[in-house]
């Protein structure tokens, strides 16, 4: 079967049409192109791709159905646009040809080492032609998601793209955090931060002579994240994973220790709320079984910011 730059609409429609008629058993390719409304060149090359790249597949008399990896995909919640996205990115001919072209191979060199490999009848113009056609359909729904999250602020920062990749925008959110805090003008843990950006730029400039700080810094920029996203779940077991971290650089085995028997009494007063009160907050997120009513905690029952700056300030001048 040759290689075709399809129309992807018409991919599409044909899919949703296997979708809907799935239990019947009689659906051809004459089926398809009289229930789809386009012409019937344009169906039969849609329908061509997808059974060469395996979406369809071709059983008795000619009967056409979704092959069984990709129904059971959509079935589990997945997209069409998904199932042809991932059924692109698994092709053989496609994925070795990305692969050479990031090696350092110009387009012309990667289409010719492909066409001899896979001994295909096709030009390498052509074929740069078809696997550009088909990299635009991938770009065109990657690049579409972000910029619809950041105009519609529907999902947040965080989202599944059509693959199931977890994505991630970092410096969308961090420059969202950055400017939500300039619009409030609010104090420490009253806007959108937790953890006062200038401690942890205190915490970066720390050297590793005794302590790799890494993990402390990066659990301080994920509670800034999950308390800007009202995950209060989250900043709960957060600031206990934090207090749990760092009695090494107290010489303590424990964070109760540290709360107990270090620095002045206006220090220990702080880590004995910090260590009482957040712990048993933060185990029963953890350990309390499902119940018939439940009450989902607010960001004031998780508010220990102003205890964990002293606890961030102690160690800054500890180590500085």
């Amino acid at each position: 079967m040759k290689l075709v730059s399809p129309s992807f609409t018409v991919c599409e429609e044909i899919l949703d049409y296997l979708c809907l008629f799935e239990k019947e058993n009689n659906i051809t390719e004459n089926k398809i192109i009289d229930a789809i409304n386009k012409t019937p060149p344009y169906v039969r090359k849609a329908l061509n791709f997808l059974i060469y790249i395996g979406v369809i597949e071709v059983y008795d008399n000619n009967q056409l159905r979704i092959s069984q990896t990709y129904n059971d995909f959509l079935k589990k919640g997945g997209t069409i646009e998904g199932v042809i996205k991932i059924s692109i990115t698994n092709n053989s001919v496609f994925k070795d040809y990305q692969r050479i072209l990031n090696n350092g191979k110009n387009q012309k060199q990667s289409a010719t080492y492909i066409i001899s490999t896979f001994k295909l009848d096709i030009e390498p113009t052509r074929f740069i032609t078809i696997m550009k056609s088909w990299s635009k359909y991938l770009d065109k729904e990657i690049k579409k998601t972000p910029n619809e999250i950041h105009k519609d602020r529907k999902i947040g920062f965080m989202w599944v793209d059509e693959i199931g990749n977890l994505i991630y925008d970092e410096k969308g959110h961090s420059d969202y955090i950055i400017d939500q805090v300039k619009k409030e003008n609010k104090d420490l843990g009253e806007g959108s931060v937790f953890v006062d950006p200038e401690r942890i730029k205190q915490l970066r400039k720390i050297g590793k002579e005794k302590f790799d700080l890494s993990k402390l810094i990066r659990k301080c920029e994920e509670l800034n994240i999950v308390y800007s996203t009202k995950c209060y779940f989250a900043v709960g077991m957060l600031t206990r994973a934090i207090t749990d971290h760092i009695p090494p650089i107290f010489n303590k085995k424990s964070f109760s220790e540290v709360s107990g028997s270090y620095g002045t009494k206006s220090f220990k007063d702080s880590m004995v709320h910090l260590d009482k009160s957040s712990r048993k907050i933060a185990d029963s997120f953890l350990h309390t079984h499902i119940r018939r009513k439940e009450i989902l905690p607010t960001k004031t029952q998780v508010n220990f910011s102003s205890d964990l700056d002293v606890l961030l300030g102690e160690i800054i001048r500890t180590l500085s």
